[in-house]
């Protein structure tokens, strides 16, 4: 059955319909012929065995003969005539019978190894048994997959409003059909040639430039001044509005922001159009890739890459921002306390794109500017949006803003915990970790309150990854709104490599849709972690590891290295 749960309530593993469980197993046939054509024949471990026990029995006969050994056993028996007889008779006897076994053990150890080479195999059922994956002239034929159960469920379509999830109510459920299914072909909206005018000189990294670099080099305190008041000449009494900072989620936005089924992604052909996927399920993904003896060692190069390029810098940003706040007595925007509302902030650049007129021939009164240090994030925003270390203090709400999550200080505490160990002892997909409050007081983690380690996750990797991506137009957030999707709203992007889905909220889930074919991954703690490999595979193999111009595998993202190593 296949892992993929079929609602936010279900258990894994448990199926939605009671079904007849499959009984026996089953054999690729091709496999079986190799395997009764060695039944019939001495393997090469055989052969060799049986020459190396003869080479060894001749050689012991040697030492006795010539150590006088036979000719004592000999004088023992006696000298007659009839003992003479029968010792020649036996000693050519077993001299022929060791040359015979050797000469034969050589010839099968001479003979070209047998590939079966016409034979319609795929590469992980040929190493099953022994075969090289690599040999030259195999057959064309198309290989004996597993037969898969059909019909399964793997999501539901509904969707409750403002909880970025998968709720209970909503449209029809999504069927799939288990067919085998080929990798994404490339195509020209996501390839980016490996040796053409976009290469790695003009590979736009975002990191290239400090301002927008989240672990940029940060103003020294003392910079901080800026925040003084309206006297400071690098901040005047109103600076112009800044663009609002983008809400760093990956589903839950404000209702006037959300997409509309219309305007998603359209996927092509005849099962876009009904709203139907086929079905792959989690080991034939792997197979169909050539990486189930790979993808243990990646998905322990995902979790470092996390601590590595995510969590350890961000956990060190979010102090050094705090301690240099604390310092200038604005401890109130921290990281751990502030957080920003997207409504007022609607609100005051409303205001200021519509300003009212005065009575003094039009002009703005100036008695009602702000002045002195911002209040809160929204007036950071406003009045000091394009400085440095607001630029970096309004980059850092992007992390921290995770959908599903009602309390900031659990979110930073949780950031600092799982950033600890290179190897993320301390994960947990489906659950978090206790934390302590400004006033001491220890919580536990959650559901209601909290996100799931899991989610918590992917959300940083999908803000990470819009700070990364170059923009495209009319896209809001160029690597989620793209490449993560909602498929109560949306229909597959066929032209894409690959698009991420969470079918699972509750219990975290996530599998890939790959041109019109869902991609399951398994059931575990790693689930994340494997869709996020096989994501960069995909990326890596029918992009040459390019999202549009940005490069995957430069020396910022670096990405690609967690399946090259």
């Amino acid at each position: 059955m296949p892992d993929t749960p079929m609602s936010d309530d279900q258990q894994f593993h448990t199926p939605s319909e009671r079904l007849a469980t499959p009984k026996g197993k089953w054999i690729n046939p091709d496999a079986q012929k190799v395997l009764d054509d060695r039944a019939q024949q001495p393997g090469e471990a055989q052969s060799a065995k049986r020459l190396r026990a003869n080479v060894l029995f001749l050689a012991g006969l040697g030492a006795l003969s010539h150590t006088g050994a036979l000719g004592s056993l000999k004088s023992w028996l006696g000298g007659g005539t009839a003992v003479e007889t029968v010792w020649s008779v036996v000693k050519w006897v077993v001299l022929t019978g060791l040359a015979y076994n050797i000469g034969e053990a050589m010839w099968y150890l001479m003979q070209p190894k047998n590939e079966y080479t016409g034979l319609a195999m795929t590469p992980a059922q040929r190493r099953g048994i022994g075969l090289d994956t690599n040999v030259k002239g195999m057959s064309a034929a198309q290989p004996v997959r597993a037969p898969q159960m059909t019909p399964a469920r793997v999501m539901p379509m509904g969707r409750e409003p403002g909880t970025g999830g998968l709720g209970q109510n909503g449209t029809a459920p999504l069927t799939v059909r288990s067919q085998p299914a080929v990798a994404l072909q490339a195509t020209r909206e996501c390839r980016a040639p490996k040796q053409s005018t976009v290469g790695k000189g003009t590979a736009r990294d975002i990191f290239a430039d400090a301002s927008s670099n989240l672990f940029a080099s940060r103003p020294a305190p003392a910079a901080t001044a800026l925040f003084a008041g309206a006297s400071s000449s690098l901040a005047p009494a109103q600076a112009q509005p800044a663009q609002a900072a983008a809400i760093g989620v990956y589903q839950t936005a404000p209702p006037a922001l959300r997409p509309k089924a219309k305007d998603g992604a359209k996927g092509s052909g005849k099962d876009s159009a009904e709203g139907d996927l086929e079905y792959l399920e989690p080991l034939g993904v792997l197979e169909s890739l050539g990486v189930e003896h790979q993808i243990t060692d990646w998905v322990e190069n995902m979790h470092v890459w996390f601590v590595r390029h995510l969590l350890a810098p961000l956990a060190t940003q979010m102090a050094d921002l705090d301690a240099v706040f604390e310092q200038n007595a604005m401890g109130h925007l921290s990281c751990r306390q502030a957080v920003m509302d997207y409504a007022a902030l609607e609100q005051a650049q409303s205001a200021v794109a519509n300003p009212p007129a005065s009575r003094f021939i039009g002009f703005q009164s100036t008695a009602s500017q702000p002045q002195g240090p911002p209040q809160t994030l929204v007036d950071l925003q406003m009045r000091f949006g394009e400085t440095p270390l607001g630029k970096e203090r309004l980059v850092l709400e992007k992390y921290l803003q995770v959908p599903g999550a009602k309390s900031r200080e659990y979110v930073v505490s949780r950031v600092r915990e799982l950033a600890q160990s290179g190897a993320m002892p301390a994960y947990r997909f489906d659950g978090g970790g206790s934390y302590t409050d400004d006033q001491g007081v220890e919580h536990a983690w959650n559901q209601s309150l909290h996100p799931t380690d899991a989610q918590l996750l992917f959300h940083l990797f999908c803000t990470f990854l819009d700070n990364a991506v170059s923009p495209v137009q009319n896209v809001r957030r160029p690597f989620t709104d793209r490449y993560v999707l909602d498929i109560a709203t949306n229909q597959p992007n066929a032209n894409l490599p690959a698009q991420i889905v969470q079918v699972s909220r509750r219990r975290p889930h996530f599998c890939l849709v790959v041109k019109n074919v869902c991609w399951d991954v398994m059931a575990s703690r790693n689930n994340l972690f494997i869709a996020l490999v096989l994501f960069v595979i995909q990326i890596d193999r029918e992009c040459a590891g390019f999202l549009g111009v940005t490069n995957l595998g430069g020396k910022y993202v670096d990405l690609v290295s967690v399946i090259r190593n």
